[in-house]
């Protein structure tokens, strides 16, 4: 875990998800979404801080975007495969019959969706 944690990404994650713990939020509240996009913008600007007085490494510009990206799409968002799911201006029906096995129905035919792939993890979605 100390590894993952030597991660900008994964240590600004622990953080936001352990502020969200600590202050209980709800996030399926528009105040709790309000909220966790208050925290993501917070523990960055920590982060930053951090990195310009101590050991904690410089994000560029882009890392920092993405990173921030990546949390709002998880913690307030659909998260980025429902986001793919539901921009995709052809699919009448999308169908998971496990992980790996992802088919879209474009109303002519069914078709698989190799790309698109879950994982175990609940919170993936």
């Amino acid at each position: 875990m100390a590894d993952l944690l030597n991660e900008p990404g994964q240590l600004i994650r622990a953080r936001v998800e352990g502020a969200l713990a600590a202050e209980e939020i709800n996030l399926n509240t528009e105040h709790g979404r309000s909220r966790a996009q208050q925290l993501i913008e917070q523990v960055l600007r920590d982060y930053d801080a951090e990195a310009l007085t101590g050991p904690a490494t410089d994000l560029s510009a882009s890392e920092r975007d993405r990173i921030a990206r990546a949390l709002r799409d998880d913690l307030v968002g659909f998260g980025a495969i429902a986001d793919r799911m539901l921009a995709d201006p052809l699919a009448q029906e999308w169908m998971v019959n496990a992980p790996p096995r992802v088919f879209r129905d474009n109303e002519e035919r069914i078709e698989r969706v190799p790309d698109l792939v879950f994982s175990d993890e609940p919170n993936d979605v």
